[in-house]
Order: C-alpha cells, then sequence, then structure tokens
C-alpha cells in the first residue's frame, strides 16, 4: 500500500503516447508535442487600411476627407502579425480554438499532438444492469461505468463500454480481447478479496504487472495500477465514493498523463472549512464539498451529511485531510482537489 503522493509521483512518470501530425480541424483540444514555427508570414505584404471610415464623407460622386493620412499611417506591415519562423507555439500547450487560428494564419496545415488514448471502461458484476434497464430485486444499475464514459468524454475520447459477471474464465477471455484493442482500460468493482472479487485475479491470469496496489486514501483505497504489454490499466473499487475518487484522482490523471499533459492532476487550491473535519493519521482523508468564493477567499463546506450518491452529485471538489493529520478546525486552511 503506498501513499497518495506516491501513486501520483507514478501516474506524472508515465511516457505519453507517441506523437502524430494531425489536420487543424482535428486538433482541437489536444496537446501540442512539439514546438512549432511559422511557415509564412502574417501579412504575406504590406497593406493599407487607408483612411478610417470616420474620417470621410462620400457626398455624390466625392469623397471628402477630414482628417489627413499622411504617409506610412494605418499600414499593416509584412510579418507585423507573425513572422516566418517564428516560435509560435510550445510543447505542452493544449490546443483551443485560436491556437488552431494562429497556426492557419501561419500557413501550417497540420500540428504535431500526442493523440487521443483509445480506452474501454468494464464495469464487473453479476448485480449489474445497463442504465436504463429495469432494476429488479438485487440489482444495480452500472452508474460507476456512466461517470467514467462521462469524465473521458469531457476529453474528447469516446469510450467502448462493457458490463461482465463474476465469473474468473468469462473476465480473462473478455480483458485478454479488450487489453489488444486499447491504450487504457478502467475496470470498476471486484478489487477487495471477496469471492466474487475476482477483477485482479483475472488481470493477474492475462499477465497484468503491478505499478501499484492499495492507495492509502478513503474512499479509494482498492485501486490499483498496472499493464499488460503497453495497454495501462486501472482497476478501481466498486462502491460508488471510492470508485469516483479513485478515478478523479488516478485513472483520468493517468489519461491526461497519456494525452500529453504535463501537470496531469486535477487543480488543487487552498480553502477555509467551514466546520472541524476528521481524518485517520496513517491515510489521507477525501471529503466531498462544496466550495464557494466569498470576500476574497475560498470556503469549502463539507457534505458529509448528504447520502453518497447526492454529495458526489453536489460537491465541486474533494476537500484532502492529509496523513499525518488527525483534525483540521473550522476556520482553517486545508487544500482541496477541484473538479474539472
Amino acid at each position: 500500500m503506498i501513499s497518495l503522493t506516491e501513486a501520483h509521483a507514478y501516474i506524472s512518470g508515465l511516457e505519453s503516447l507517441q506523437p502524430v501530425d494531425v489536420p487543424l480541424q482535428k486538433a482541437l483540444g489536444l496537446i501540442c508535442a512539439t514546438d512549432v514555427y511559422a511557415a509564412h508570414n502574417c501579412p504575406t505584404v504590406d497593406s493599407s487600411s487607408v483612411l478610417a471610415s470616420e474620417f470621410a464623407q462620400v457626398a455624390g460622386g466625392l469623397v471628402i476627407i477630414s482628417a489627413d493620412s499622411r504617409p506610412g499611417l494605418n499600414i499593416l506591415f509584412k510579418g507585423s502579425d507573425i513572422a516566418q519562423d517564428q516560435r509560435i507555439l510550445t510543447k505542452g500547450v493544449l490546443l483551443g480554438p485560436a491556437h488552431l487560428g494562429l497556426l492557419a494564419a501561419a500557413g501550417l496545415k497540420e500540428v504535431t499532438c500526442y493523440p487521443l488514448p483509445r480506452v474501454a471502461v468494464a464495469a464487473t458484476g453479476s448485480e449489474l444492469v445497463w442504465p436504463g434497464d429495469p432494476l429488479t430485486e438485487g440489482k444495480v444499475a452500472a452508474s460507476n461505468m456512466v461517470i467514467a464514459t462521462a469524465e473521458l468524454q469531457n476529453l474528447g475520447i469516446p469510450a467502448s463500454t462493457v458490463l461482465l459477471r463474476d465469473n474468473l474464465h468469462n473476465l480473462q477471455d473478455h480483458f485478454r480481447r479488450i487489453i489488444k484493442q486499447v491504450d487504457v482500460l478502467i475496470t470498476c468493482g471486484g478489487v477487495l478479496d471477496g469471492d466474487k472479487d475476482l477483477t485482479l485475479r483475472a488481470m493477474e491470469q492475462v499477465g497484468m504487472e503491478k505499478i501499484f496496489h492499495r492507495v492509502r486514501i478513503g474512499p479509494g483505497k482498492g485501486a490499483c495500477m498496472g499493464r499488460v504489454g503497453k495497454t495501462l490499466v486501472f482497476n478501481l473499487p466498486g462502491g460508488p465514493p471510492s470508485n469516483h475518487v479513485a478515478l478523479f484522482l488516478l485513472a483520468m490523471s493517468g489519461v491526461r498523463r497519456l494525452m500529453g499533459f504535463i501537470n496531469c492532476l486535477p487543480p488543487k487550491r487552498h480553502v477555509f472549512v467551514t466546520e472541524d473535519l476528521t481524518g485517520q493519521i496513517d491515510w489521507t482523508q477525501l471529503v466531498y464539498g462544496k466550495v464557494k468564493y466569498a470576500n476574497g477567499s475560498l470556503y469549502a463546506v463539507p457534505l458529509s451529511n448528504m447520502k453518497r450518491l447526492e454529495s458526489m452529485a453536489t460537491a465541486n471538489a474533494l476537500i484532502e485531510i492529509p496523513e499525518g493529520c488527525t483534525t483540521i478546525h473550522e476556520g482553517s486552511l486545508a487544500e482541496a482537489w477541484f473538479f474539472q
């Protein structure tokens, strides 16, 4: 079992996917993999806007000028916006619409980027049903899978999904097939030590090399990260808060690292807590919170009294009670991980 800081160090040390040349119209939301230099000047020639319209009046066939436009005024010189061979983007930039416009103006039709990883989400458990299917007695909708695919969709990644029953041979067969098709496999459930917790046993059978297993965080401690060949695997717990915290703090950080994000972790800021928070000295406790801005500071309201799924849906941050700290008192500063 390792600390959250150690887990993040492993994730931050992952190599990004191999860069590829991407047409500008498909590069939105990707990370630039190299410094980029202009192929042409912009504008390509000296040009003049002549006279401002507010200083001219058309009367019949004449133009009456009320202010002089001396030589050299209102000239847009060649290369004044972009000079040929000028560095216009640096490696690591997240490409937005204006970046793509800049590249086009510089005479480029494509840019070298880290590609989006191919990702599959596998929810395991014989009790699970597809969202929208009848919830007969003992059945549960695969809400973890919905959250994971939505988080991936936020990054522009269309993940494939599958529900797998608690059968060791069935899990092995599906994992072998899926791993050949993706860069990242995220599983939900089956990581504890019960008779039906078969996910890790199946992953071991298909040759997964564990990078870490179990992180000193609550909720979410059962998380595992490993590799099968070149495929990165995150095995996450099945309980909704545990799954969500491990997805947010670990798996999605790993996905962003493969995408080329230099800082792949969620944003973290100082907040003032509005009530006492209690943790454990030997692990990091995470508390769902609603952070608001007031009087120049951020204030975090813990949502401990809400039901599990309601607090997950209401929160905009996870308040951290770090290892070695048992209490954060009302009005004191804490750190919080912010949802994107």
